[in-house]
């Protein structure tokens, strides 16, 4: 049972429902019974002062998270797709994405997970924590590889246009590429201050940036367009012209609207975070975010046509000067948000050493114990402990208790790591600080020799988003869901219905997407 009392009463997701919001508390063992009420335990609590945010903040943070330099790539996905198509796939992604956001804040309420690591342990173990973090890292990679390619793609004309009437050099494309890798290698040496930094704190409005900027870019896209029509030049499809195109373009709005990694700290900071509430921050999200990507993809695709660039600016003329405010301002967000990437991709490669640690000594403390067992009563050693099995949330919510003095062992063994950590004195401070500066550079020569050796961002997003991007939003989601639902009360509702279909229709999704992109990269002329 909980050591501290219930506090206030939560709002009702349905009418069958028995929530109670427990506080920051241990969550307590729940035996597999349909009668057995739900319970919210909220991390902060509901009247933690560190919630600050009120319904517009909030949404506006989310939506901040949510357009980025993968929105470049969008009316490519409107090319490859045609307008109805594309139009269909826009919304489902909205959908899903709507939904897959809302049970994974429902999982951290019911289990009080703080982040989307979190909530994979509390469900299936630290099996699954270390997988993530795993692919967190790979996925990590791609997207600054990619990043690395936009600001190649962007900064590169602009820089011409300035040094060209200087050196008086004619054009090439032979050239241009060479001259491209090396604008990207000093830009990477400019915001190297940046990359090394372990708290990017200074960067905490770059999001509002990048929403400004790509504001105003649509905003010029959309005059562009409105001349176009005008003119009569607008040249665009319906339809696909065939299915390789559609599986191809669909894990660019799949991987677009990705924020699952932000919205259990978003839900973290809403001041009183009743589900109506927290529906309404997801909703009017993906509500503004899907208007302006789809507005974005629209005038792109109008301008562009049949030559629509996989970096959409690739397909305005350098020299145009209503774009030309609108790139620049991407630009500068992107070099950024580069940085703000590289951080927690670092501490995702740093925290793997680590995390084998910790699962070895977990694994040599658990092998202790069962010979404990064994030896006290040989008989019940022998047959195996019953109660071990894991319950509905694997090492979270059991069906066993745990005795004080096993918890107790627990304490004084990290307590004790603590403790030797904090004495390895200096020594250890400059080894830490050698590996910090030895991944960055590892991890930012990776993504430059990705970036110079890609033939264009959207092969990078769809390589990024065919597996890994279903996996993240969807496939993990619906997953931990429909465990942490697994014997409670109203298991059988639609919204675990809806989870397995998604989790379904994800996995067929990304299958195909990843069998299609492997094809276009290796066997196709």
């Amino acid at each position: 049972m909980p050591s501290k009392p219930f506090t206030a009463s939560q709002e009702s997701s349905t009418a069958d429902d028995e929530w109670r919001a427990v506080g920051d508390i241990p969550p307590p063992p729940l035996p597999h019974d349909d009668h057995v009420p739900d319970i919210e335990i909220l991390n902060p609590t509901h009247y933690c002062p560190t919630r600050r945010a009120t319904l517009v903040p909030a949404t506006f943070n989310l939506v901040a998270t949510i357009v980025g330099g993968g929105i470049l790539s969008i009316p490519l996905a409107f090319e490859k797709c045609g307008l109805v198509l594309a139009t269909i796939l826009m919304i489902l992604s909205l959908v899903t994405t709507d939904f897959s956001l809302y049970i994974l804040c429902s999982v951290s309420r019911r289990t009080g997970a703080g982040s989307y690591l979190e909530a994979c342990r509390v469900a299936y173990g630290q099996g699954l924590e270390l997988s993530v973090t795993i692919l967190l890292f790979v996925f990590l990679l791609f997207v600054i590889c990619a990043y690395f390619v936009l600001i190649r793609d962007i900064w590169t004309p602009i820089v011409l246009l300035i040094v060209q009437p200087i050196l008086h050099t004619e054009r090439s494309s032979d050239k241009e590429e060479v001259f491209g890798d090396a604008v990207l290698l000093l830009i990477i040496i400019l915001i190297s201050p940046f990359l090394l930094k372990k708290d990017l704190h200074a960067l905490r409005y770059n999001c509002y940036l990048g929403f400004g900027s790509i504001s105003v870019l649509c905003l010029a896209m959309a005059y562009r367009a409105y001349q176009k029509v005008g003119s009569g030049e607008v040249n665009v499809r319906l339809w696909p012209e065939s299915l390789t195109d559609v599986l191809f373009a669909y894990p660019i709005p799949v991987l677009a609207f990705m924020c699952h990694f932000n919205v259990i700290g978003v839900h973290a900071s809403l001041v009183n975070p009743t589900r109506k509430r927290v529906r309404m921050v997801i909703d009017g999200s993906m509500a503004l975010s899907g208007v302006l990507t789809y507005s974005f993809g629209l005038f792109g695709y109008m301008w562009g046509g049949s030559d629509t660039a996989g970096n959409i600016l690739l397909s305005y003329d350098f020299s145009d000067r209503v774009i030309l405010i609108g790139r620049v301002g991407c630009g500068i967000t992107i070099m950024l948000a580069s940085a703000m990437i590289t951080l927690p991709c670092r501490e995702s490669l740093l925290a793997l050493g680590p995390f084998f640690e910790e699962l070895k000594d977990a694994k040599t403390t658990e092998l202790g114990k069962n010979l404990a067992s064994s030896s006290s009563n040989p008989g019940y050693g022998a047959v195996g402990n019953a109660g071990d099995e894991e319950g509905a949330l694997g090492d979270t919510y059991t069906g066993t208790n745990k005795s004080a003095e096993s918890e107790d062992y627990a304490i004084l063994q990290k307590e004790a790591k603590c403790t030797a950590k904090d004495g390895r004195g200096e020594t250890d401070s400059s080894t830490g600080q050698f590996l910090h500066v030895l991944s960055t550079f590892l991890i930012v020569a990776v993504c430059y020799i990705g970036a110079v050796s890609a033939p264009g961002v959207a092969t990078v997003w769809s390589i990024c988003g065919c597996l890994m991007a279903f996996i993240i939003a969807f496939i993990l989601p619906s997953l931990c869901y429909i465990k942490v639902r697994a014997g409670r009360k109203g298991h059988g509702d639609a919204r675990v219905f809806s989870a397995w279909a998604l989790f379904a229709i994800s996995v067929a999704g990304a299958i195909l997407c990843t069998t299609q992109t492997i094809w276009r990269l290796f066997f196709m002329n």
